[in-house]
């Protein structure tokens, strides 16, 4: 997971591959792995400059790679994907259904070559998977596919050894494609899944902004798990999924600090080195670098769109880890030990416990002052989820869709400029008021009048809306006839999450 090489570094690798290949004699037993080589460095280049050409003679690289090897050579798997990732990419692969079947087939038999708890199992079942979903359009999709794909998605999604962030996109990929079956039940185990392995994918030894790069690519897991969980009637677990999602890096120091104090008490050694190794993990965190719990990557990126996995590569050249990195590596390994002893010898702290560990009383605590609602938009429907003392309910909310939502935040954080930049004419400024009017009285229309008219009666509300919803102020919704609006109704405040609230409660 690191930034695509540049495309000046890549040309040089590719010519320096041609070179090297050139160099080589038809008896030279090396010729396999140096036209693998380049074959690979040629995907990759397509990755960045879309050259869709060299796709052939990567093709046809990997062809020939493939004919010289035995077949139960650890190298042919690898081989196999590089083939198929190329016949992918290829304009033919778009347009003909027997391109589409050599894609799977060769994708199958880099799966049937590559052994279970492999490094590379997840990324060559992740590959099958992509191709069996995207094998034609939805009215060509035999009907079997889709149904296969979403096994071998959920395979790749359990092969425990493999890279955890790898393992999230499978079980993502799963939830989805199990989603459009219409079955819910399996949707929601995969995206319960894909949630599971969000604090794998950011653990406290990665710098804050990896952390927060890779959880970029995890926009909209948690809503689209939690609108999966109503669609199965559990309003509880779409409330913990929601949370465990929106959470992910503010849980570790929420968590933490709220326990803190009843540590010191009763064990204060455990708790002055929880303390020390806390600050050498957030000062080791604190600049540029990457580490995952998996080998180092390669230096090469792959496409996206062939899926092509650096690993599945024979020899792939290992960028080398740094001090800093060994740092941190170490310093994880022990903040796990640590946090493993504490939670073994004092269980009522609850140390670093995911919200989807509290039991219903506990959630159902949070809103002792008053109900918290948390606003849900998923494609898969859209709900507010209102916690109270006594219960946790999904109020539906149809009139909510991630479309419409990115169309009036947009046009809200539009107008708020526009009434800020000195010199906007008078004609402009009130155009830029109509459309926040006109925002606050949609947001009353799709959210707080319905979130409001289902409330049982209450003075204070807490609002948890959070991605596309997050700017838009929901205190201030109104009717567009004038009728009361929410702060006629109720006093408005906002936390990000239940934890949030929970841990400034207990301050």
């Amino acid at each position: 997971e690191r930034a695509p090489a540049p495309v000046d570094r890549l040309d040089e690798a590719v010519g320096l591959l041609r070179d090297a290949l050139a160099l080589t004699p038809a008896d030279d037993p090396k010729l396999p792995r140096r036209r693998h080589n380049l074959a690979v460095a040629l995907m990759t280049r397509i990755s960045q400059t879309m050259r869709i050409d060299e796709a052939r003679e990567a093709r046809e690289l990997a062809d020939a790679v493939i004919a010289a090897l035995p077949p139960d050579s650890p190298d042919l798997p690898g081989a196999l994907t590089v083939a198929a990732a190329a016949r992918r990419t290829s304009l033919r692969a778009l347009l003909s259904s027997t391109a589409r079947d050599e894609v799977v087939a060769l994708y199958r038999r880099a799966v049937e070559a590559t052994p279970p708890g492999h490094p590379t199992r997840t990324q060559r079942l992740s590959n099958l998977g992509g191709a069996l979903r995207d094998s034609g359009s939805r009215r060509r999709r035999r009907s079997g596919d889709l149904v296969e794909a979403a096994e071998r998605f959920r395979q790749a999604a359990l092969e425990r050894q493999c890279a955890p962030v790898l393992r999230l996109d499978a079980a993502r990929s799963w939830g989805e494609v199990r989603a459009e079956l219409g079955d819910w039940d399996g949707a929601l185990e995969g995206y319960v899944v894909a949630v599971d392995l969000l604090h794998s994918v950011a653990p406290r030894h990665l710098v804050r902004d990896d952390q927060e790069f890779l959880l970029s690519r995890t926009v909209g897991l948690g809503a689209a798990a939690a609108a999966c969980a109503v669609r199965c009637g559990r309003p509880g677990l779409a409330v913990g999924l929601l949370e465990q999602a929106r959470g992910v890096i503010l849980s570790h120091a929420f968590d933490a600090d709220s326990d803190l104090t009843r540590l010191r008490e009763s064990a204060p050694d455990l708790a002055d080195r929880f303390e020390e190794l806390r600050q050498a993990l957030d000062t080791a965190t604190d600049g540029q670098g990457f580490l995952t719990e998996e080998p180092p990557a390669p230096t090469y990126s792959p496409s996206p769109a062939d899926s092509l996995n650096p690993t599945a590569s024979p020899s792939p050249t290992n960028s080398p880890v740094d001090a800093r990195a060994d740092v941190r590596q170490r310093l994880a390994a022990e903040w796990r030990d640590l946090t493993a002893r504490i939670r073994a010898e004092h269980p009522e702290l609850g140390l670093l416990r995911p919200v989807r560990e509290w039991d219903e009383d506990e959630l159902r605590a949070t809103a002792e002052a008053g109900p918290v609602v948390l606003v849900n938009v998923s494609p898969y429907g859209s709900d507010a989820l209102i916690v109270t003392e006594h219960s946790i309910d999904a109020v539906p909310l149809p009139g909510l869709d991630p479309r419409t939502t990115a169309t009036h935040r947009q046009a809200f954080q539009d107008a708020l400029i526009r009434i800020g930049t000195p010199g906007t004419s008078r004609k402009q400024s009130q155009r830029a008021q109509q459309d926040v009017r006109e925002t606050l009285a949609w947001l009353w229309q799709a959210v707080t009048g319905p979130v409001l008219d289902r409330l049982p009666a209450a003075d204070r509300v807490w609002w948890s809306p959070g991605g596309l919803l997050g700017p838009l102020p929901l205190h201030a919704a109104a009717p567009a006839d004038g009728a009361p609006g929410a702060l006629d109704r109720v006093v408005s405040s906002y936390t990000p999450t239940l934890r949030a609230l929970h841990h400034a409660r207990r301050r």
